[in-house]
């Protein structure tokens, strides 16, 4: 009868060296991965491997990341313990994203995968990590370039009309008011003609400048083309929204619009006002329908507030 020595804690020798065997062969295939790759102790919630691209993401060498506490290297406060609540739901998650921070206090986007591993004596957390903050960038500098008129850095019309659409829905479910403001620069033309479109670019961003300081923070701006904008206002019913043109007619009227060389030019803008419809079934018609309302205002004098009276 044979018998077989155990250490302490019941582990016999030959076990303990198929755990050695199997631990050294895991290091050795996570050291040559070209991602960051660390493990977390899934009890004390600290580090107890990492590998060289690790150690080079968070900064500080290896020495110092073992046993140091893995919820620090997230910007946000619970963002490791809400992950580690994500991975008791599923046998691993993926493509996961975070804003982590490193020793030195470089913050970065993280993608992270999760999954549960044994490593020794250890159950432990085996987190795979991908700097994303290049991609992320440039993703919202796409987005940025899709969505904004680049001369006034305020959304451009696919923009505009999409943001108003998502609002005229949820103003439907919640039965509250939207109004739209249809807004003409009258004369633009003669702006390029007498003083160049260089003017004319100018006198575009002034517009834009003095309608923001009169809009609400709530309120979308977009740049339809040309001289021609559009404002969403949010909460607004049409009387509302009828003051708000109002105050901004004036506020284009008295903006001082100064072109290089100390030249003045004076600038007026038409408004066409209406609001949401049971009828509408989306922004076109509420633009139809602004319009002509303000064509009303430039035919009829220009430098005015025209509203809709339902019979536009």
């Amino acid at each position: 009868m044979t018998t077989h020595h155990r250490a302490p804690g019941g582990i016999a020798p030959e076990d303990i060296d198929t755990l050695l065997a199997s631990e050294q062969r895991l290091r050795a295939i996570l050291e040559i991965l070209p991602h960051p790759v660390v493990i977390v102790d899934d009890h004390d919630g600290c580090i107890i491997f990492v590998n060289r691209r690790a150690a080079l993401l968070f900064d500080p060498p290896v020495r110092d990341l073992l046993h140091h506490p893995m919820s620090s290297f997230f910007t946000e406060p619970g963002e490791w313990e809400r992950l580690v609540d994500v991975l008791k739901q599923v046998p691993e998650v993926h493509d996961l994203e975070s804003e982590m921070t490193s020793r030195s206090g470089r913050r970065f986007a993280a993608e992270i995968a999760m999954i549960h591993v044994d490593y020794g004596h250890h159950g432990g957390i085996l987190l795979a990590l991908s700097d994303i903050s290049v991609r992320k960038k440039l993703q919202e500098e796409l987005l940025h370039q899709a969505t904004t008129d680049v001369l006034t850095g305020i959304s451009n019309r696919a923009h505009i009309l999409s943001q108003a659409n998502q609002e005229i829905r949820r103003a439907r479910r919640f039965g509250r008011p939207l109004s739209v403001l249809m807004l003409d620069i009258d004369h633009f033309k003669s702006i390029n003609d007498r003083y160049g479109h260089g003017a004319g670019d100018d006198a575009l961003r002034a517009f834009v400048a003095g309608c923001q300081l009169t809009l609400r923070q709530t309120d979308l701006l977009g740049r339809l083309g040309g001289e021609e904008f559009l404002a969403v206002l949010l909460e607004a019913d049409l009387a509302t929204a009828a003051q708000s043109a109002e105050r901004l007619r004036r506020r284009i009227e008295t903006l001082p619009i100064e072109l290089e060389g100390g030249l003045h030019v004076p600038m007026t803008v038409s408004i066409g006002v209406t609001s949401l419809n049971p009828s509408d079934a989306d922004i076109d018609d509420l633009l139809k329908r602004a319009d002509r309302i303000l064509y009303q205002a430039k035919n009829s004098g220009r430098n005015k507030v025209c509203l809709d009276d339902g019979k536009a």
